[in-house]
């Protein structure tokens, strides 16, 4: 029951919410790369050789944080099937004095959970810093050549300044997709 109730809730996420926002950030970031590409195309083809970088690592950490969220509702849900089996069964472990052994299994089985939990929360901890990198970097190297761009009159500055609030903001739907 707790699988079907976790499914159900997920699959209704990526339904409702999910897709809508996938493709809305998808959208955002084929804007923001046109964008970048009328402003410079010097600096927009600079701004996306680490976009397949940031796209590999998207999809690598994607599949270690589906395992690691797949195991904790696997957890969960032996956690709570168990939960449910002993509150109906309250007054038959009552009966036969059997409350400390099945507190044993509960701290095991609720140990195991919080371990899987701490390993989705790595994963994700390793993840955002990851895309942080990649982000200062690349907003390091439109600066750098950009300014040198600026300081030869290749580029006004206004359009810098444009140019990397654009290059800020493509990897922030990243992040989130």
């Amino acid at each position: 029951v707790t699988r079907i109730t976790n499914d159900v809730h997920s699959l209704s996420d990526v339904f409702t919410a999910g897709f809508i926002t996938v493709i809305g950030h998808f959208l955002a970031i084929l804007g923001r790369v046109v964008g970048l590409m009328i402003l410079n195309l010097k600096l927009g083809l600079l701004t996306l050789v680490g976009l397949p970088i940031l796209l590999v690592l998207s999809y690598i950490f994607s599949s270690w944080l589906r395992e690691a969220y797949r195991n904790t509702r696997s957890k969960l849900s032996a956690l709570n099937s168990f939960l449910g089996e002993n509150i109906q069964g309250m007054k038959t472990l009552q009966l036969f004095n059997r409350e400390e052994s099945h507190f044993a299994d509960f701290e095991q089985l609720n140990s195991m959970y919080a371990q899987a939990q701490r390993a989705t929360i790595k994963v994700f901890a390793l993840f955002q810093p990851s895309i942080n990198i990649f982000t200062g970097i690349s907003l390091a190297i439109v600066l750098w050549q950009g300014s040198a761009m600026v300081s030869s009159g290749e580029l006004k500055l206004g359009i810098l300044v444009a140019f990397f609030a654009l290059n800020a903001e493509i990897f922030q739907p990243l992040r989130e997709i």
